[in-house]
């Protein structure tokens, strides 16, 4: 895996395109090393109504969620340098295989009782995602 672009700063954010990462390989809670920074996976990117504002329809958040590649977020365990070309080093699988696709497939249809149990025990799962799946 590898960071593709340079990243590009907006406020307090940091944006990267990566290759490698994908919605139905990463648990949420798995931590990563770029460079010489440490992040943890912590949700999928929830798209807001201004996507569905530019292209002129609001079923559009639901159709890029269907997609299965909405994104996703990470929080930063340790500052660090990243440059475009860093290789993303896997450090810690989340041992609730809760992937980022399961919470999309879940949000949009619904899972079994023992999903819902699997997700509240993911800590790096935001507290707001936690709270819808009770």
């Amino acid at each position: 895996m590898v960071l593709a672009y340079e990243p590009q700063f907006y406020f307090c954010l940091v944006n990267f395109t990566t290759e490698g990462l994908k919605e139905d390989s990463v648990n949420i809670g798995d931590s990563f090393r770029i460079g010489s920074a440490k992040i943890i996976a912590t949700q999928l990117r929830m798209s807001c109504y201004k996507l569905g504002i530019k292209f002129g329809r609001m079923d559009i958040i639901k159709q890029f969620l269907v997609s299965g590649r909405p994104g996703i977020y990470f929080r930063v365990l340790q500052e660090g340098k990243v440059e475009a070309g860093d290789s993303i080093k896997f450090l810690y699988k989340d041992k609730n295989n809760i992937t980022v696709k399961d919470i999309v497939r879940i949000y949009l249809q619904s899972g079994d009782i023992e999903e819902m149990h699997r997700i509240m025990k993911v800590k790096a799962l935001p507290s707001g995602w936690r709270d819808h799946f009770r």
